[in-house]
């Protein structure tokens, strides 16, 4: 006789339940979670059907309980399910949300699915003014503002309005500012738009407005504002761009047009980079922060460290699971599920957090995204049998 479970389906509110039979829950259910946003909110960028701007303790849920990955870019974000339907919310003045197929601006303070990906998206990212995702064929696709080539147009810089294709097979892509980079399945780089600061790993600061490979191989890569840092295979960090604030954590502050060693100890786990900062986790749990604190956006006090440009340990905790670097501040998850934040902005009534604080007490956060002044986190569904 089948199982049936019981779920919260709208905790931000009043309590229901739906029932489930088990036979019919896919395996991948119970990974599986709800999308929540806090944050400014003047273009609608967290998704909840108006324009208020929302604190933590008014964290809003949307969508119910099949959300995969979420991404934040500059007053819009993405939501990928895992259906495969990708879904897009907030500003559209360049065209990033990839639905505008009249002409007019149609910005949403809801999130809005996709008609070009019909079950079959595998991975999202938001850049400041565009987005690229891949499709589970492997293709690449990419829309919004193509000023600096990040679109891969070629000589045509123009915005688009409608995802439009890149040549290749890739398995991750990542935004940054103004440009692209995307990993295929061997782990090679391929990079297309800004490269002013050298952002691209190139050897130059020429723009790049075509799909070009770079070079590298990484596991994982954080495309930032000016620079992108990276981790090898054997868990290595190499960063490439600018870094008047020591954010390429290689003891100076002079940019670099190409990949420079940071660490060569195998030992990183992940790393995330954004504005003028970096934050990286170990292979044993602990954190650590380099680059500008103006807004202790390292998450220490701004007291006496105004910047370090080597990678710094913040506090001694050992359980640190994942990180997102917003423009001026982070977001974290430790293994216990808890979430913390510092820097600016975190919330709209906060200016700055000097050190890691929580949000909340739930215990259940899988993945944050941090945006300029507005945040994004899933979390774990509550089950109830």
């Amino acid at each position: 006789m089948p199982t049936f479970y019981s779920f919260n389906t709208n905790p931000s509110g009043y309590t229901s339940s739906i029932s489930f039979d088990e036979t019919f829950i896919p395996a991948d259910f119970f990974n599986q979670g709800d999308l929540w946003s806090w944050g400014f909110n003047s273009y609608g960028e967290l998704g909840v059907g108006d324009n208020l701007d929302k604190d933590p303790q008014s964290i809003v849920y949307y969508g119910f309980y099949d959300w995969k990955k979420v991404s934040a870019g500059i007053n819009f974000a993405a939501g990928l399910k895992y259906d495969g339907t990708l879904w897009i919310w907030g500003n559209n003045t360049d065209g990033q949300l990839g639905n505008d197929l009249d002409g007019i601006d149609n910005s949403s303070n809801t999130p809005i699915m996709s008609l070009y990906f019909a079950l079959n998206c595998v991975d999202v990212s938001c850049g400041y003014r565009h987005m690229a995702a891949i499709k589970n064929d492997g293709s690449l696709w990419v829309w919004g503002n193509g000023e600096y080539g990040q679109l891969g147009k070629g000589n045509d810089i123009s915005i688009s309005k409608v995802p439009v294709q890149r040549s290749g097979i890739y398995k991750k892509v990542f935004c940054g500012r103004d440009y692209t980079y995307v990993l295929n399945y061997q782990n090679r780089g391929y990079v297309m738009g800004r490269n002013d600061y050298g952002q691209l790993g190139m050897g130059n600061n020429s723009n790049v407005n075509t799909l070009t490979f770079q070079g590298s191989t990484f596991k994982n890569v954080s495309a930032g504002e000016f620079h992108t840092v990276g981790i090898t295979n054997q868990g290595k960090l190499y960063a490439t761009g600018k870094n008047d604030w020591g954010q390429l954590g290689r003891g100076n502050q002079t940019n670099s047009y190409s990949f420079v060693i940071i660490d060569s100890n195998s030992n990183w786990k992940q790393v995330s980079c954004n504005g003028n900062h970096t934050v990286g986790i170990k292979t044993d749990g602990t954190l650590w922060a380099w680059g500008e604190n103006t807004y202790c956006q390292l998450g220490v006090s701004s007291v006496g460290i105004a910047s370090t440009n080597r990678p710094m340990q913040i506090g001694s905790d050992i359980n640190w699971k994942s990180i997102s670097c917003g423009r001026y501040n982070t977001t974290a998850i430790k293994t216990d599920g808890s979430m913390w934040a510092w820097g600016a902005y975190i919330t709209p009534s906060i200016d700055i957090t000097d050190n890691p604080t929580q949000i909340g007490s739930d215990l259940n956060w899988k993945i944050s995204s941090a945006g300029e002044y507005s945040f994004y986190a899933i979390r774990y569904q509550d089950v109830y049998l």
